[in-house]
């Protein structure tokens, strides 16, 4: 009798990423929050921000205050110490329904070559984060 199984790809991510916390170390994690409004205060509503360093990176949804938590593997669950890049994506439409893709921020945030923004993380914090529209 012989057995064949097939890994679902979802299972050979998450072997990957215990594997990965093994080698690396998931430890050592610090809570990041804070929020991401524009120069006239005004929240951004939604989309993800995403702190990158070398071969690592956290993220974080934003909240309908503007308000963000980084997590390693889920929002909120804290980041390594670091010095961080950062890139916001925030957009609307542009799915099934024919509506058009619009930037809610200057697009120089989709690249963490363009954003101009950084963070050095050294223990639990709150950066707060100010974007422009687009065109602004």
């Amino acid at each position: 009798m012989q057995f064949t199984h097939t890994l679902h790809p979802r299972s050979f991510f998450f072997i990957l990423l215990v594997c990965s916390c093994l080698i690396v170390g998931c430890g050592d994690r610090v809570t990041v929050s804070g929020r991401i409004t524009f120069p006239d205060g005004e929240p951004l509503t939604e989309g993800s921000v995403v702190f990158e360093s070398e071969n690592y990176q956290a993220y974080s949804y934003i909240g309908a205050d503007g308000s963000y938590s980084l997590g390693e593997v889920e929002p909120g669950d804290g980041i390594r110490p670091g010095e961080y890049k950062i890139r916001i994506l925030a957009s609307t439409g542009g799915g099934s329904d024919g509506a058009p893709l619009v930037n809610l921020v200057d697009s120089k945030y989709e690249s963490t070559a363009t954003s101009g923004l950084t963070c050095t993380v050294k223990g639990k914090m709150t950066f707060g984060i100010s974007v422009t529209k687009p065109g602004q």
